[in-house]
């Protein structure tokens, strides 16, 4: 992929993320529940997203345990790791292609 590819393809997804934020009241979302029946469900979590109100949430539904995480935000398995992201981080991660370099880390790790 050359380089002027992927500008025009992070422009390009920029556009899509514009176009969908402005139109965000229309559309219809559909939700995930993070229900746990066995308390013993741990979720690891970074300590850096305690400036946010997720993990008041899932101390609710699992066993949560904080640690500085090296990868990702959440662990919920072995197999299973969450990068959380607001909408300017994720364009910026784009365009600076940290998001790829933290994609290829998950991908080692979990």
């Amino acid at each position: 992929l050359l380089l002027t590819d992927f500008k025009a393809l992070v422009r390009k997804e920029v556009q899509t993320f514009q176009f969908l934020k402005n139109y965000k009241p229309v559309l219809k979302y559909n939700t995930v529940k993070c229900e746990s029946k066995n308390p013993r469900v741990k979720m690891l979590i970074d300590s850096r997203e305690y400036r946010s109100m997720f993990p008041l949430y899932f101390h609710q539904k699992f066993a949560v345990q904080i640690q500085t995480l090296q990868i990702g935000d959440y662990v919920l398995s072995k197999e299973c790791v969450v990068e959380r992201k607001s909408l300017d981080d994720f364009k910026s991660s784009l365009l600076d292609q940290r998001a790829v370099i933290q994609l290829e880390r998950q991908e080692l790790n979990y």
